[in-house]
């Protein structure tokens, strides 16, 4: 099985769905995640 990029998926997103179709009405700010990676990982 490959790993695949699909959408944009984050599993702390705290924004709205308003039209529950899936996809967060707020973009999710990855800055946050990129630190700690860089941080665990240098």
């Amino acid at each position: 099985m490959l790993n695949k990029i699909e959408l944009n998926y984050w599993d702390k997103y705290e924004g709205y769905d308003i039209n529950k179709d899936g996809f967060g009405d707020i973009p999710s700010d990855p800055s946050v995640y990129t630190l700690l990676l860089l941080k665990t990982h240098p």
